[in-house]
């Protein structure tokens, strides 16, 4: 038997628009979860190379996340599965057994920037007609009496890192003061002529319904919890000792403002880096891990503010900063696995299924299963499943965007109670044995060599009928 493991939300019935690929084909699709009682049924359309794939099984629910492990056969055959999701975002990841012996694979994921997982135009290559990118904004969106005047710009540049587009930032002067060049998922104030003043802030709060030229929010949804934001930058400043700077910040959404003018109790996470981006000839990749502050807390927003200086008011008229190709990150690996306080003998990342014997009665409950994982955010699954040849123990990583699953399937077999001598399986040796032996010799039907061959040459001849005869005149049969 194999296993699906499921974990959901409490759900009635949900269609989860996505990709599904299946050997290297990419299909635009929905699945659709279905709830009725304690029983979640998730199906997968009707594909031609799989016909339509559709499990249900009870599920429980733990801290909004339910789960179901179950072994079943399904339309194209026995299925091996993890599927996750919640109300927003849903992935899988199926290996189907089917009837001619062959593995197809199935996986399922959707698009982070549509389900709030990640930022949207994150690759900017989309801009408005005042030169600011979708969803992100400068100068020309900001409030303040001095946003018009305000000598920091953005826009788009053909300098990138991939795609068409960057975003370019671009600091200036007004009076004698230095104007950094900025960007923000949120909006920008402009409200004061001294750099340091923190009405001059980027800000965010999710009960405002203003939008920009595009129609889109002053800030940004976020339904998950990343573990890292990572992103491209080049720098070009007036001076190699300058840095730029990238502030995100996730919060419940309430009012927020970056820097802050007070102490805020509304942040889950933060990520900063404020002194490493710095001058470079070409693309930097950066990798900026989140700090958890509350966990308490539930996200619902993320502000993240570029800017030309790490310092308001720093480097000169002219620092340039290039962006692109943003990234959330969500892990989800398994690093370890014990089952019954040992470690699991020969464990890889890699390597995805393992096989075992069990003691002389040996059983295996869902308790005896442990395992460590890099992500704190990620979500474990652990099953034993008791098989008619022993146990299968399902232990399987789920990252937090829902978007990477991976699974681990060790088998534990019974012992073997096979007799040696004993070839048509009646737990005795005795002169019925040779007779079926030589009917087996006779028939040259290969198929009966597992019972067949008693001395282990890989074959059925007199040897064998040698070897039951030995074990009658020993008397040590059964």
């Amino acid at each position: 038997m194999l296993a699906t493991v499921t974990a959901i939300a409490a759900l009635a019935s949900t269609d989860y628009p996505g990709t599904v690929h299946v050997d290297g084909f990419n299909l635009p699709a929905a699945v659709t979860v279905n709830q009725s009682g304690d029983n979640y049924t998730v199906t997968f359309g009707n594909f031609s190379q799989l016909g339509t794939v559709e499990i249900t099984a009870p599920g429980a629910t733990i801290n909004g996340v339910t789960t179901i492990v179950t072994s079943q056969q399904i339309e194209g055959g026995l299925a091996s599965a993890v599927i996750a999701f919640n109300q927003y975002a849903l992935g899988a990841n199926i290996d189907i057994l089917t009837p001619e012996g062959i593995t197809k694979t199935v996986t399922f994921t959707q698009d982070g920037e549509a389900t709030g997982y990640q930022i949207k135009n994150s690759g900017f290559e989309n801009f408005k007609s005042n030169g600011e990118p979708f969803a992100w904004h400068g100068f020309k969106s900001a409030t303040g009496i001095f946003a018009g005047m305000a000598p920091g710009s953005l826009n788009k540049s053909t300098d990138k890192h991939s795609g068409t587009y960057s975003a370019l930032m671009t600091s200036g002067s007004l009076f004698g003061v230095v104007g950094n060049g900025t960007m923000t998922t949120g909006r920008l104030n402009a409200a004061s002529t001294t750099a340091t003043d923190k009405v001059n802030c980027s800000k965010m709060n999710i009960s405002d319904n203003s939008t920009d030229d595009n129609g889109d929010p002053f800030y940004t949804i976020m339904n998950g919890r990343p573990d890292a934001i990572k992103f491209w930058a080049k720098f070009n400043p007036k001076n190699s000792t300058y840095r730029a700077s990238m502030s995100a910040i996730i919060t419940n959404g309430s009012a927020y403002q970056d820097p802050e003018d007070k102490e805020y109790t509304n942040k889950l996470a933060t990520a900063k880096d404020l002194e490493n981006i710095a001058m470079s000839a070409g693309f930097v990749e950066y990798t900026v891990p989140f700090e958890y502050i509350n966990t308490n807390l539930t996200g619902r927003a993320l502000l993240v503010t570029f800017s030309t200086s790490s310092t308001p008011g720093g480097g000169a008229s002219g620092d340039a900063l290039y962006v692109d190709d943003i990234s959330l990150v969500y892990n989800a690996a398994i690093t370890g696995i014990n089952v019954k306080g040992e470690e699991l003998e020969g464990f890889s990342q890699d390597v995805y299924e393992y096989n075992f014997e069990l003691a002389e009665g040996e059983t295996l409950a869902d308790t005896d299963i442990e395992a460590t994982y890099i992500s704190p955010h990620a979500y474990l699954v652990k099953k034993a499943i008791e098989t008619e040849d022993g146990y299968k123990l399902i232990v399987a990583v789920v990252s937090n965007d829902f978007n990477t699953v991976k699974m681990y399937t060790i088998n534990y077999t019974k012992p073997s109670t096979a007799v040696p001598g004993d070839v048509n399986g009646d737990g005795y040796v005795n002169s019925t044995d040779i007779t079926t032996l030589y009917s087996f010799l006779l028939s040259g039907d290969m198929s009966n060599i597992v019972n067949g061959d008693q001395n282990g040459d890989g074959g059925i001849s007199s040897a064998d009928v040698t070897m039951i005869y030995s074990i009658l005149l020993s008397g040590s049969a059964k």
